[in-house]
């Protein structure tokens, strides 16, 4: 009984321990309002408040938009590490908050988030959508639309215009100050899947790439 009583309080008594994740500073980095073609980089430090070693499993993003990468994975107790969070050029537009989740074996807090937030402005705005919705066309059929490029600079200068994936024509036209319009003609050749981009270069200003519409839909039989 004695004995019994021993083995109960020993294994009562242990402790276990673990690493255990800790943000030092914010977990919310606000980048403001910036043009879309720069690059956006936050900086977050994660610490080891545990009393043993702790391990970064993985780190989990949310969109494409971002990069991630980390200084060390394992911490020992009381070591810290960055965790460098970059938005690149041009992969988003508007108003956005983005998370990314960084895994650790600390058994009470499994998952943290980190939170990159900002308004990227772009070059031009594309009306109705840069991305275009034919939808289905009966072979032969002719296609039209008509897209308005809007920004509140004047000094642009764009390049000829290409158009891959599928035979359409497309022209660009200047319609006033900051303001360009493109039309649009897709003829159904042929049966199938209708993917074409519309590629516009941006010469001036500098620095930016090429903006791409997407048209897509079906041409049946």
């Amino acid at each position: 009984m004695r004995m019994r009583l021993f083995i109960f309080l020993f294994f009562c008594s242990i402790t276990v321990r673990s690493g255990s994740v800790e943000v030092q500073g914010p977990a919310n980095i606000d980048f403001g309002t910036y043009s879309a073609n720069e690059r956006k980089t936050a900086v977050f430090i994660l610490k080891n408040k545990g009393e043993s070693p702790l391990n970064i499993v993985m780190i989990r993003k949310t969109c494409a938009c971002s990069e991630v990468k980390t200084s060390k994975n394992k911490l020992e107790p009381e070591e810290e590490t960055k965790i460098e969070i970059a938005v690149l050029p041009e992969s988003i537009a508007g108003l956005y908050s983005k998370n990314i989740y960084v895994e650790t074996d600390d058994p009470k807090n499994r998952f943290t988030a980190l939170t990159v937030s900002g308004k990227a402005l772009p070059l031009f705005t594309v009306k109705p959508s840069e991305k275009l919705y034919a939808g289905m066309l009966a072979l032969g059929q002719i296609w039209k639309t008509s897209l308005l490029l809007e920004s509140s600079g004047n000094a642009f200068e764009f390049g000829k215009i290409q158009v891959e994936g599928y035979p359409a024509k497309a022209e660009l036209k200047k319609l006033g100050p900051g303001k360009f319009g493109i039309d649009v003609e897709l003829k159904a050749e042929k049966a199938g899947m209708v993917n074409a981009i519309v590629r516009i270069p941006v010469l001036k200003p500098a620095g930016w790439k090429a903006r791409e519409i997407v048209i897509f839909g079906k041409v049946g039989k």
